[in-house]
Protein backbone atom coordinates (compact mmCIF):
# COMPACT_ATOMS: atom_id res chain seq x y z
CA UNK A 1 0.00 0.00 0.00
CA UNK A 2 1.05 3.60 -0.53
CA UNK A 3 2.47 5.33 2.54
CA UNK A 4 -0.02 8.00 3.57
CA UNK A 5 0.51 10.96 5.89
CA UNK A 6 -1.29 11.60 9.14
CA UNK A 7 -3.06 14.98 9.39
CA UNK A 8 -0.69 17.92 9.98
CA UNK A 9 0.02 18.80 13.63
CA UNK A 10 -2.53 21.17 15.11
CA UNK A 11 -1.84 23.91 17.64
CA UNK A 12 -3.88 22.07 20.28
CA UNK A 13 -2.18 18.69 19.76
CA UNK A 14 1.27 20.30 19.96
CA UNK A 15 0.48 22.44 22.99
CA UNK A 16 -1.12 19.70 25.09
CA UNK A 17 1.85 17.36 24.60
CA UNK A 18 -0.03 14.76 22.59
CA UNK A 19 2.62 14.86 19.84
CA UNK A 20 6.17 13.71 20.47
CA UNK A 21 9.15 13.99 18.16
CA UNK A 22 9.97 10.85 16.21
CA UNK A 23 10.74 9.61 12.74
CA UNK A 24 7.81 11.54 11.27
CA UNK A 25 7.86 14.68 13.44
CA UNK A 26 10.59 17.21 14.16
CA UNK A 27 10.15 20.40 16.22
CA UNK A 28 12.40 23.34 15.35
CA UNK A 29 12.68 26.27 17.75
CA UNK A 30 14.32 28.50 15.13
CA UNK A 31 15.36 28.33 11.50
CA UNK A 32 18.20 30.30 9.93
CA UNK A 33 17.72 30.80 6.19
CA UNK A 34 20.57 33.27 5.72
CA UNK A 35 23.81 31.66 6.93
CA UNK A 36 25.46 28.69 5.22
CA UNK A 37 25.43 26.80 8.51
CA UNK A 38 21.72 27.41 9.02
CA UNK A 39 20.82 26.35 5.50
CA UNK A 40 23.00 23.22 5.78
CA UNK A 41 21.27 22.17 9.01
CA UNK A 42 17.82 22.74 7.53
CA UNK A 43 18.65 20.77 4.39
CA UNK A 44 20.09 17.92 6.49
CA UNK A 45 16.84 17.70 8.46
CA UNK A 46 14.67 17.62 5.36
CA UNK A 47 16.93 15.17 3.48
CA UNK A 48 16.75 12.79 6.45
CA UNK A 49 12.96 12.95 6.57
CA UNK A 50 12.65 12.59 2.79
CA UNK A 51 14.60 9.33 2.98
CA UNK A 52 12.69 8.01 6.01
CA UNK A 53 9.37 9.81 5.23
CA UNK A 54 6.68 10.82 5.41
CA UNK A 55 6.57 13.46 8.13
CA UNK A 56 6.40 17.06 9.29
CA UNK A 57 8.96 19.65 10.35
CA UNK A 58 7.36 22.25 12.63
CA UNK A 59 9.14 25.62 12.90
CA UNK A 60 8.55 27.85 15.92
CA UNK A 61 8.26 25.22 18.67
CA UNK A 62 10.75 24.82 21.54
CA UNK A 63 10.80 21.25 22.87
CA UNK A 64 12.10 19.30 25.83
CA UNK A 65 12.61 15.57 25.50
CA UNK A 66 10.67 15.72 22.26
CA UNK A 67 7.55 17.38 23.74
CA UNK A 68 6.25 20.93 23.51
CA UNK A 69 7.82 23.44 25.90
CA UNK A 70 6.72 26.76 24.43
CA UNK A 71 6.16 28.51 21.12
CA UNK A 72 8.89 30.63 19.55
CA UNK A 73 6.69 32.35 16.95
CA UNK A 74 8.05 33.35 13.57
CA UNK A 75 7.49 37.03 12.79
CA UNK A 76 7.22 38.84 9.51
CA UNK A 77 5.61 38.09 6.19
CA UNK A 78 4.32 34.51 6.24
CA UNK A 79 4.22 34.06 2.46
CA UNK A 80 7.74 35.43 2.07
CA UNK A 81 9.04 33.04 4.75
CA UNK A 82 7.42 30.02 3.08
CA UNK A 83 8.74 30.99 -0.35
CA UNK A 84 12.25 31.51 1.00
CA UNK A 85 12.32 28.21 2.91
CA UNK A 86 10.96 26.25 -0.05
CA UNK A 87 13.47 27.89 -2.39
CA UNK A 88 16.41 26.92 -0.13
CA UNK A 89 15.25 23.30 -0.12
CA UNK A 90 14.60 23.00 -3.86
CA UNK A 91 17.98 24.58 -4.64
CA UNK A 92 19.98 22.35 -2.30
CA UNK A 93 18.43 18.86 -2.40
CA UNK A 94 19.06 16.33 -5.15
CA UNK A 95 16.74 15.06 -6.57
CA UNK A 96 14.44 18.04 -6.08
CA UNK A 97 11.58 17.16 -3.68
CA UNK A 98 8.69 18.43 -5.77
CA UNK A 99 5.91 17.28 -3.42
CA UNK A 100 6.79 19.28 -0.33
CA UNK A 101 4.24 21.85 0.84
CA UNK A 102 3.74 24.26 3.72
CA UNK A 103 0.96 25.32 6.06
CA UNK A 104 0.87 27.41 9.25
CA UNK A 105 -1.22 28.53 12.19
CA UNK A 106 -1.25 31.76 14.18
CA UNK A 107 0.02 32.10 17.74
CA UNK A 108 0.57 35.22 19.84
CA UNK A 109 3.01 37.63 18.16
CA UNK A 110 3.49 35.52 15.04
CA UNK A 111 2.94 32.13 13.47
CA UNK A 112 4.15 28.53 13.49
CA UNK A 113 5.10 27.06 10.09
CA UNK A 114 4.76 23.41 9.12
CA UNK A 115 6.69 21.75 6.29
CA UNK A 116 4.82 18.77 4.83
CA UNK A 117 7.21 16.04 3.60
CA UNK A 118 5.21 13.31 1.81
CA UNK A 119 6.64 9.93 0.92
CA UNK A 120 8.81 10.28 -2.18
CA UNK A 121 9.59 6.61 -2.74
CA UNK A 122 12.75 4.70 -1.93
CA UNK A 123 15.20 7.29 -3.20
CA UNK A 124 18.62 8.47 -2.09
CA UNK A 125 18.25 12.19 -1.32
CA UNK A 126 21.43 14.23 -1.02
CA UNK A 127 22.35 17.50 0.64
CA UNK A 128 24.01 19.32 -2.27
CA UNK A 129 25.83 21.67 0.12
CA UNK A 130 27.72 18.90 1.91
CA UNK A 131 27.24 15.94 -0.43
CA UNK A 132 25.81 13.97 2.50
CA UNK A 133 23.05 11.34 2.51
CA UNK A 134 20.98 10.96 5.70
CA UNK A 135 17.93 9.22 7.07
CA UNK A 136 15.91 9.76 10.22
CA UNK A 137 16.16 7.18 13.00
CA UNK A 138 13.71 8.01 15.76
CA UNK A 139 14.19 11.73 16.44
CA UNK A 140 17.77 11.82 15.12
CA UNK A 141 19.42 12.25 11.74
CA UNK A 142 21.67 9.35 10.81
CA UNK A 143 24.23 9.37 7.98
CA UNK A 144 23.79 6.63 5.38
CA UNK A 145 26.69 4.36 4.49
CA UNK A 146 27.74 3.94 0.87
CA UNK A 147 26.12 0.50 0.75
CA UNK A 148 22.88 1.90 2.16
CA UNK A 149 22.84 4.66 -0.45
CA UNK A 150 23.50 2.16 -3.21
CA UNK A 151 20.61 -0.02 -1.96
CA UNK A 152 18.23 2.96 -2.07
CA UNK A 153 19.29 4.38 -5.41
CA UNK A 154 17.96 2.92 -8.63
CA UNK A 155 19.75 4.46 -11.63
CA UNK A 156 17.55 6.16 -14.19
CA UNK A 157 19.15 3.99 -16.87
CA UNK A 158 17.73 0.89 -15.20
CA UNK A 159 14.21 2.38 -15.17
CA UNK A 160 14.49 3.22 -18.86
CA UNK A 161 15.93 -0.17 -19.81
CA UNK A 162 13.21 -2.01 -17.93
CA UNK A 163 10.45 0.12 -19.49
CA UNK A 164 11.73 -0.55 -23.01
CA UNK A 165 12.17 -4.26 -22.27
CA UNK A 166 8.59 -4.44 -20.98
CA UNK A 167 7.33 -2.78 -24.17
CA UNK A 168 9.27 -5.16 -26.40
CA UNK A 169 8.12 -8.25 -24.54
CA UNK A 170 4.43 -7.35 -24.47
CA UNK A 171 4.39 -6.12 -28.08
CA UNK A 172 5.73 -9.51 -29.14
CA UNK A 173 3.08 -11.32 -27.11
CA UNK A 174 0.30 -9.23 -28.68
CA UNK A 175 1.55 -10.16 -32.14
CA UNK A 176 1.99 -13.83 -31.26
CA UNK A 177 -1.53 -14.07 -29.84
CA UNK A 178 -3.12 -11.87 -32.52
CA UNK A 179 -4.79 -9.78 -29.85
CA UNK A 180 -5.21 -6.37 -31.43
CA UNK A 181 -6.62 -5.08 -34.66
CA UNK A 182 -3.78 -4.68 -37.13
CA UNK A 183 -5.14 -2.42 -39.85
CA UNK A 184 -4.07 0.97 -38.46
CA UNK A 185 -1.72 2.90 -36.13
CA UNK A 186 -1.07 1.84 -32.54
CA UNK A 187 -0.32 3.74 -29.32
CA UNK A 188 2.13 2.18 -26.85
CA UNK A 189 2.62 3.09 -23.17
CA UNK A 190 5.01 1.55 -20.64
CA UNK A 191 5.07 2.53 -16.95
CA UNK A 192 7.64 1.18 -14.50
CA UNK A 193 7.12 2.24 -10.86
CA UNK A 194 10.00 2.68 -8.45
CA UNK A 195 8.28 0.33 -6.02
CA UNK A 196 8.94 -2.64 -8.32
CA UNK A 197 12.54 -2.59 -7.05
CA UNK A 198 11.64 -2.76 -3.36
CA UNK A 199 12.73 -6.04 -1.76
CA UNK A 200 9.77 -7.92 -0.37
CA UNK A 201 7.21 -5.86 -2.27
CA UNK A 202 3.98 -7.86 -2.51
CA UNK A 203 3.00 -8.82 -6.08
CA UNK A 204 0.10 -7.13 -7.84
CA UNK A 205 -3.21 -8.82 -7.08
CA UNK A 206 -6.51 -8.02 -8.78
CA UNK A 207 -8.34 -8.89 -5.57
CA UNK A 208 -11.22 -11.21 -4.81
CA UNK A 209 -14.91 -10.44 -4.86
CA UNK A 210 -14.61 -6.88 -6.07
CA UNK A 211 -12.05 -7.28 -8.86
CA UNK A 212 -9.75 -4.53 -10.09
CA UNK A 213 -10.52 -2.95 -13.44
CA UNK A 214 -8.39 -1.11 -15.99
CA UNK A 215 -9.62 1.95 -17.91
CA UNK A 216 -10.31 1.68 -21.63
CA UNK A 217 -9.04 4.23 -24.12
CA UNK A 218 -11.95 4.18 -26.57
CA UNK A 219 -15.37 5.32 -25.38
CA UNK A 220 -14.34 5.41 -21.72
CA UNK A 221 -15.38 2.79 -19.20
CA UNK A 222 -13.27 0.00 -17.74
CA UNK A 223 -12.78 -3.74 -18.01
CA UNK A 224 -11.97 -6.37 -15.37
CA UNK A 225 -8.35 -7.50 -15.25
CA UNK A 226 -8.06 -11.21 -16.01
CA UNK A 227 -5.09 -13.55 -15.47
CA UNK A 228 -2.53 -13.90 -18.26
CA UNK A 229 1.14 -14.75 -18.51
CA UNK A 230 3.16 -12.81 -15.91
CA UNK A 231 0.20 -10.78 -14.68
CA UNK A 232 -3.28 -9.58 -15.62
CA UNK A 233 -4.83 -7.96 -18.69
CA UNK A 234 -7.98 -6.07 -19.63
CA UNK A 235 -9.12 -6.28 -23.26
CA UNK A 236 -11.54 -4.01 -25.10
CA UNK A 237 -12.86 -6.53 -27.60
CA UNK A 238 -14.70 -5.57 -30.77
CA UNK A 239 -16.75 -7.53 -33.29
CA UNK A 240 -13.96 -7.34 -35.87
CA UNK A 241 -12.48 -10.84 -35.81
CA UNK A 242 -12.80 -10.80 -32.04
CA UNK A 243 -9.70 -8.62 -31.81
CA UNK A 244 -9.21 -5.85 -29.27
CA UNK A 245 -8.66 -2.13 -29.67
CA UNK A 246 -7.20 -1.66 -26.16
CA UNK A 247 -5.08 -3.98 -24.06
CA UNK A 248 -4.08 -2.94 -20.57
CA UNK A 249 -1.55 -5.25 -18.90
CA UNK A 250 -0.35 -5.14 -15.28
CA UNK A 251 2.71 -7.21 -14.48
CA UNK A 252 2.97 -9.02 -11.17
CA UNK A 253 5.75 -6.53 -10.30
CA UNK A 254 3.29 -3.59 -10.74
CA UNK A 255 4.66 -2.47 -14.12
CA UNK A 256 2.01 -1.36 -16.60
CA UNK A 257 1.83 -1.72 -20.36
CA UNK A 258 -0.92 -0.47 -22.67
CA UNK A 259 -1.38 -0.91 -26.40
CA UNK A 260 -4.20 0.87 -28.22
CA UNK A 261 -5.24 0.21 -31.81
CA UNK A 262 -6.56 3.17 -33.81
CA UNK A 263 -5.72 5.92 -31.28
CA UNK A 264 -6.59 8.29 -34.14
CA UNK A 265 -8.35 7.62 -37.43
CA UNK A 266 -9.60 9.12 -40.67
CA UNK A 267 -12.67 11.31 -40.30
CA UNK A 268 -13.85 12.29 -43.81
CA UNK A 269 -10.33 13.03 -44.95
CA UNK A 270 -9.10 14.55 -41.68
CA UNK A 271 -6.97 12.49 -39.29
CA UNK A 272 -8.05 13.01 -35.67
CA UNK A 273 -4.67 13.86 -34.16
CA UNK A 274 -5.96 16.78 -32.10
CA UNK A 275 -8.76 14.65 -30.67
CA UNK A 276 -6.11 12.12 -29.60
CA UNK A 277 -4.18 14.88 -27.83
CA UNK A 278 -7.32 15.96 -25.99
CA UNK A 279 -8.26 12.41 -24.93
CA UNK A 280 -4.81 11.34 -23.75
CA UNK A 281 -4.62 13.37 -20.48
CA UNK A 282 -7.94 11.97 -19.27
CA UNK A 283 -6.86 8.42 -20.03
CA UNK A 284 -3.55 8.92 -18.22
CA UNK A 285 -5.42 10.35 -15.22
CA UNK A 286 -7.63 7.23 -15.16
CA UNK A 287 -4.51 5.03 -15.14
CA UNK A 288 -3.04 7.09 -12.32
CA UNK A 289 -6.27 6.67 -10.32
CA UNK A 290 -6.03 2.92 -10.84
CA UNK A 291 -2.84 2.82 -8.71
CA UNK A 292 -3.34 5.85 -6.47
CA UNK A 293 -3.79 3.86 -3.26
CA UNK A 294 -0.87 1.52 -4.00
CA UNK A 295 2.02 3.34 -5.65
CA UNK A 296 3.77 6.60 -4.81
CA UNK A 297 6.36 6.68 -7.58
CA UNK A 298 8.47 7.96 -9.09
CA UNK A 299 7.52 6.32 -12.38
CA UNK A 300 9.39 5.83 -15.64
CA UNK A 301 6.95 6.53 -18.46
CA UNK A 302 7.56 5.76 -22.14
CA UNK A 303 5.18 6.57 -25.00
CA UNK A 304 5.19 5.88 -28.73
CA UNK A 305 2.89 5.62 -31.75
CA UNK A 306 3.74 3.05 -34.40
CA UNK A 307 2.43 1.61 -37.66
CA UNK A 308 1.44 5.10 -38.76
CA UNK A 309 1.44 4.22 -42.45
CA UNK A 310 -0.24 0.84 -42.17
CA UNK A 311 -3.58 2.40 -43.13
CA UNK A 312 -3.25 4.72 -46.18
CA UNK A 313 -6.12 6.93 -44.99
CA UNK A 314 -4.07 7.79 -41.90
CA UNK A 315 -0.61 7.29 -43.31
CA UNK A 316 -0.81 10.13 -45.81
CA UNK A 317 -0.35 12.66 -42.97
CA UNK A 318 2.91 10.94 -41.93
CA UNK A 319 4.88 11.00 -45.19
CA UNK A 320 8.34 10.58 -43.65
CA UNK A 321 7.89 8.28 -40.66
CA UNK A 322 6.10 5.14 -39.54
CA UNK A 323 6.60 5.78 -35.82
CA UNK A 324 7.07 8.58 -33.29
CA UNK A 325 8.49 8.15 -29.80
CA UNK A 326 9.72 10.52 -27.12
CA UNK A 327 12.49 9.55 -24.68
CA UNK A 328 11.29 7.80 -21.49
CA UNK A 329 11.34 10.07 -18.43
CA UNK A 330 11.13 9.75 -14.66
CA UNK A 331 8.08 11.57 -13.31
CA UNK A 332 6.34 11.81 -9.96
CA UNK A 333 2.92 11.02 -11.45
CA UNK A 334 1.83 8.63 -14.17
CA UNK A 335 -0.30 11.43 -15.65
CA UNK A 336 2.47 14.02 -15.65
CA UNK A 337 0.98 16.86 -17.69
CA UNK A 338 4.21 18.11 -19.26
CA UNK A 339 5.18 14.69 -20.57
CA UNK A 340 1.70 13.79 -21.80
CA UNK A 341 1.18 17.12 -23.56
CA UNK A 342 4.70 16.99 -24.97
CA UNK A 343 4.07 13.59 -26.51
CA UNK A 344 0.77 14.67 -28.09
CA UNK A 345 2.54 17.73 -29.53
CA UNK A 346 5.36 15.54 -30.91
CA UNK A 347 2.79 13.43 -32.78
CA UNK A 348 1.33 16.53 -34.41
CA UNK A 349 4.81 17.88 -35.26
CA UNK A 350 5.65 14.58 -36.99
CA UNK A 351 2.66 14.94 -39.29
CA UNK A 352 1.67 17.23 -42.13
CA UNK A 353 -0.38 19.16 -39.57
CA UNK A 354 2.78 20.14 -37.65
Amino acid sequence: MAITMSPPPSCTAIEDGTLVEGTGLDFKQKVDLESDRGKTKLVDDVVAMLTAGPGYLVFGVAEEKGRFRHFEPIRGDRDAFERRLTSVLLDNIDPRPLRIAMSSFEVDDGFVAILHVPWHGRRAFQNRITGGFLTRTGARNTPLTRDEVRALFVPEERFVGDALALAGREDARCIERGLLQDDGPTFHLAVVPEERYQPGRRPFDRGTGSLRVAPLFHHGGAEVLRPCQDGYEALQVTFMEGRSITRGFVDSDWSLYVQVAHPFSDDHGRVTLHEFGKALPGYMAALADMFREDLDGPFCVAMAVRNLRRNPKVGWVFPTTDGIAVPPVLVDRIDDADYTEGFAAAVVRGSRYG
